[in-house]
């Protein structure tokens, strides 16, 4: 099964994503290493609460590639592992075209940041700059059009398997319902469950999703017969612990050097482990109560980049601010929601 969508960028702003039929929307989202589209977030939202598989590409100008994919990430934010990411490479306005170097460089480090490989638009006459290593973990995203006659979708776009892609752009000059104007029209060799694939990637990385239930699993640990939300609130009194509040754990996120190092101590605490500088908190196995505190475990050992192994956690480990502030956030609204009940 294939799909078919188009992708637009501000220059088609004011299109509206959810009347313009298509199974997906790709929208640009950065260019070179200062540029964000201010219409991606209003096309994506749009396309993605009507349905539309979705994804954001980045326009290549040829500065630092490492710097590139930085911006680019941080433009994309919230929609990585929920769009497809993709790397525009053109000639226009790219000084590093012919290149095939620094197409590896930004790929690799897309991926090494978000566990995704990004798909590789090029022109078909271009495939070859392409290194055959990032084409063997980047699909391909080859433009040629068969004219500039205007177009609708097509089944069998022209020249269709001359070559090897995931998607082909076939037109420039689409016309499609509910807009007046070009749009480029794509296929996408493909179903939903494939794309999702591709927009997940290695499915290792943290998300919004996994510290949400990072939460969810600390707060509802048993031991003992009491919660260990229960513990934090207060409620068990015997426990000798302070209620925690949400400017608490505010003022906690500010606090640097000492988030993690008291986030550690309290789970030696709780799962019995002596209360000091020595002992390492362990590698959990997957039987010990039950398998909850394993998996915290797990995703505190992948938020820090220590070995999914028998390594033990450090005492002080590192986290930077957004991940801490999504933690603290999430525990948050989980500690305001049980005062509420």
């Amino acid at each position: 099964m294939a799909l078919q969508g188009i992708d637009i960028s501000n220059w088609q702003a004011g299109l509206d994503t959810a009347a313009v039929p298509s199974d997906f929307v790709i929208a640009k989202a950065s260019e070179g290493v200062g540029f964000a589209d201010p219409t991606m977030q209003g096309f994506l939202a749009r396309a993605a609460a009507a349905g539309r598989l979705v994804g954001t590409y980045h326009y290549a100008t040829g500065a630092d590639p490492v710097m590139e994919a930085d911006h680019y990430l941080a433009v994309a934010g919230d929609w990585i592992s929920r769009a497809i990411l993709v790397l525009d490479w053109e000639s226009g306005s790219n000084k590093a075209w012919g290149d095939g170097g620094w197409v590896r460089r930004f790929v690799t480090r897309v991926h090494d940041r978000t566990g995704v490989w990004p798909l590789v638009y090029v022109q078909a006459s271009a495939i070859g700059q392409i290194p055959g290593d990032v084409r063997a973990h980047c699909p391909l995203w080859i433009a040629q059009y068969a004219s500039m006659q205007q177009t609708g979708y097509q089944d069998s776009p022209w020249n269709e398997g001359a070559y090897s892609c995931v998607m082909r752009q076939y037109s420039g000059t689409g016309r499609l319902s509910g807009w007046n104007g070009d749009l480029d029209l794509d296929k996408f060799y493909g179903d939903r469950d494939e794309w999702t694939r591709l927009a997940k990637g290695d499915n290792d990385m943290v998300t919004k999703q996994d510290i949400q239930q990072i939460a969810e699993a600390v707060v509802n640990i048993d031991l003992n017969g009491v919660k260990l939300r229960d513990r934090i609130i207060g409620i068990d009194t015997a426990a000798n612990t302070t209620r925690t509040t949400t400017r608490e754990i505010k003022t906690s996120v500010e606090r640097n050097d000492k988030r993690v190092y008291r986030l550690l101590q309290s789970l030696k605490r709780f799962t019995g482990i002596p209360d000091d500088d020595t002992t390492s908190v362990p590698d959990l196995t997957q039987s010990w109560l039950d398998k909850r505190v394993y998996r915290i475990t797990l995703l505190l050992k992948r938020l820090t980049g220590i070995p999914d192994d028998a390594t033990d956690l450090p005492d002080t480990v590192t986290l930077s601010d957004t991940q801490l502030d999504l933690i603290a956030d999430r525990v948050a609204e989980k500690l305001n929601a049980m005062k509420e009940q």
